[in-house]
């Protein structure tokens, strides 16, 4: 009998703009870049991003939240460390499972290079996912980090789709 595929909650945590990815196994379902305005007190802007995230738990039932490290020690990274905190308690208040990736890892398992840009990296993902294509083709150096954040989204989600991969075979899965 097959069972289910396995969704997962792909994040690109941020606190101006999010990235979010969901996948049903390897099928991209859902993708988007979510604004936050930076208005009112900072427990006002983790509720704002912790309530977007309880919509698409609502609304996909993931079971996993595969999140990029933040690793970040800087004075005006607070929040966004904050972010990243709020992001996995929401994940663990649903009873999902929370696995973290260093940027350098993701850009390595993608691209086989942990040097590699992110420009690099998005057409990778893009030969992989045709339908975001569209967003490697921006006019504005806004548009591309803007957009770039659903690029890192689906990064973190192949990271961890693959590392499913090589735990169920015990060898590296389908080739980023």
């Amino acid at each position: 009998m097959p069972t289910k595929p396995t969704k997962i909650l792909a994040i690109d945590p941020g606190t101006k703009e999010l990235g979010v990815a969901v996948f049903s196994g390897e099928d991209l379902c859902y993708y988007a870049v979510k604004t936050f305005k930076r208005q009112g007190s900072e427990r006002a802007q983790l509720a704002e991003i912790s309530n977007y995230l309880i919509g698409i738990i609502q609304a996909y039932r993931p079971q996993i939240l595969a999140i990029e490290k933040t690793n970040l020690i800087q004075k005006s990274a607070a929040l966004l460390n904050l972010a990243a905190a709020e992001i996995k308690q929401t994940a663990r208040l649903h009873e999902m499972a929370v696995y973290e990736y260093a940027p350098a890892d993701i850009r390595r398992a993608i691209c086989q290079s942990s040097k590699a840009t992110k420009r690099e990296m998005a057409k990778r993902i893009a030969e992989r996912y045709p339908e975001l294509s569209r967003y490697l083709r921006q006019p504005s150096r806004w548009g591309e980090l803007y957009w770039a954040n659903i690029f890192d989204a689906v990064a973190v989600g192949l990271v961890h789709l693959n590392e499913i991969d090589v735990s169920a075979d015990g060898v590296l899965g389908q080739t980023l």
